[in-house]
């Protein structure tokens, strides 16, 4: 008979009513139980119906509400930083944690085979206090033109053959290449899964320290290679895409990775030249060329980065044909 094992999943986001009632369902789909559900900014009157109507049997969910007051009462003058609320908000809700792991994600992220993955963690030994799971990133394959918020097959992953694509990738993305890391337009270190109950320094979304020492174990070490990917589904849509970088275009820059910062100067650059369009529809034009070229691959890209082992095809986070978001 197998060992059960709960796991409980934790988000901190802030997103739209489409996005947070997808994650959501995912999670009761999946098997994840409780929910810790942390809202940055507050939840609209649309999420607070649909978490009211939610089905019974449904996972227990915990929802947090933070507006700026909030977050200043908890953190006085380093509220402003996001990486100072996703710790704080982090290491509240795991102090509370019933489950024996915890799933640390984003609201736009999501785990393939669960209940294999679930089983290989009832399975993994006292000494394994936190699995990695890589990333892999939500984009447009060939033929894909069609499909909705996160409805594709396709997904971007961290290069194999890192020095090639090195070689290849100004042939791959033309000059948005400067953007990508190892084929990775972000999150590049993925998400883990953490036991509970541990004694941690630091607890973040990527991982977690114990005397300045890392906890986490490749989930390809403990499946005889076989990774579990997170699908981030970071571009579900133009409009999405253009609203979370004017953000982070408004935020302080000074500790990003470099390419990080290249990928933000690289948007800021695209602001200013819709800012200088003559019309709407033009700036509008402008913006959706650079989309389709980072995030909707065409056969040659896909043909290339598949010899370069950076992409997969994984099962689609929702049934094709949903309602696309807006």
């Amino acid at each position: 008979m197998e060992e059960a094992v709960e796991v409980a999943a934790y988000a901190m986001a802030k997103e739209s009513d489409f996005v947070i009632r997808t994650y959501v369902d995912h999670l009761d789909a999946a098997g994840y139980s409780p929910i810790f559900l942390v809202l940055d900014g507050g939840a609209s009157d649309g999420v607070r119906e649909m978490l009211r109507r939610r089905p019974e049997g449904a996972a227990p969910l915990r929802l947090r509400e933070y507006d700026q007051a909030d977050w200043d009462e908890a953190l006085g003058e380093r509220s402003r930083d996001l990486t100072e609320r996703l710790r704080h908000s982090i290491r509240r809700a795991y102090d509370e944690m019933d489950a024996d792991w915890v799933l640390i994600s984003d609201a736009d992220e999501f785990v393939d085979a669960p209940r294999e993955l679930f089983q290989l963690l009832a399975a993994a030994p006292p000494e394994v206090e936190s699995v990695q799971l890589p990333p892999a990133e939500a984009v447009w394959g060939p033929g894909e033109g069609d499909a909705g918020p996160f409805e594709t097959r396709v997904f971007r992953t961290q290069v194999r053959r890192r020095r090639a694509f090195r070689l290849l990738k100004r042939l791959i993305y033309g000059r948005y290449h400067v953007v990508f890391d190892d084929n990775m337009l972000s999150h590049k270190e993925g998400k883990q899964i953490l036991r509970t109950g541990l004694r941690c320094d630091l607890i973040t979304s990527h991982h977690a320290r114990r005397d300045g020492v890392r906890l986490n174990r490749p989930v390809s070490e403990l499946n005889g290679g076989r990774s579990f990917y997170i699908r981030h589904y970071d571009a579900i849509s133009y409009d999405r895409w253009i609203e979370k970088f004017r953000r982070r275009t408004d935020q302080h820059t000074s500790h990003l990775r470099p390419q990080r910062y290249a990928q933000v100067e690289l948007v800021r650059d695209l602001l200013r030249r819709m800012e200088a369009a003559d019309s709407p529809e033009e700036a509008r034009r402008i913006g959706e060329k650079v989309f389709r070229r980072l995030y909707h691959l065409t056969w040659f890209q896909y043909a290339l980065l598949r010899l370069l082992g950076g992409v997969v095809r994984l099962p689609p986070a929702r049934a094709t044909g949903t309602q696309a978001a807006r």
